[in-house]
């Protein structure tokens, strides 16, 4: 009866454990769809900035065109081509400016979806170890309910 009610405590002691390990794993999960919902946010403000990028860029031709054009006009138009010097220049500073800033922006995104599929690599290798330790303890639980079921017939073999 001893062995019995010892077995018992064991396997209930390993049940809790189960119980705890799968708590870890749901936990392990929630983590990880929580990261891959953030590497899927930080990719698609990725996205947007290469857009903007990309259209600034556009712009920025653009102006050194119409530049161009307006350089080929008589004499007549000069105060008017200096004023749009002036300007081309204060647009084409701020539009460095801005495309400065956004490739430190796409470098700071891209920096962070990194350090999020590395923690997501991470997460993937933690759910990994714990099913595997999930598996291990219900191999042991199997055993000892084997061992018990065992001692039981014996022992009520031995009552008979």
């Amino acid at each position: 009866l001893c062995v019995y009610l010892s077995l018992s405590l064991c396997l209930c002691a390993f049940m809790f454990a189960v119980s705890e390990l799968k708590e870890e794993l749901r936990a392990a999960h929630d983590q990880n769809s929580i990261l891959s919902h953030q590497l899927d946010v930080q990719t698609d403000k990725n996205r947007q900035l290469e857009q903007t990028l990309g259209v600034l860029q556009q712009a920025a031709t653009s102006q050194s065109h119409t530049v161009k054009q307006l350089e080929t006009l008589d004499g007549d138009r000069l105060a008017w081509v200096t004023e749009l010097e002036g300007r081309r220049v204060n647009e084409r500073d701020m539009n460095q400016t801005i495309q400065v800033k956004l490739q430190a922006d796409l470098a700071s995104h891209a920096a962070a979806r990194e350090k999020a599929e590395k923690a997501l690599v991470q997460a993937l290798s933690d759910s990994q170890f714990i099913r595997q330790e999930v598996a291990v303890l219900r191999m042991r639980e199997s055993n000892v309910r084997n061992r018990l079921d065992a001692g039981h017939r014996g022992l009520v073999y031995a009552l008979q």
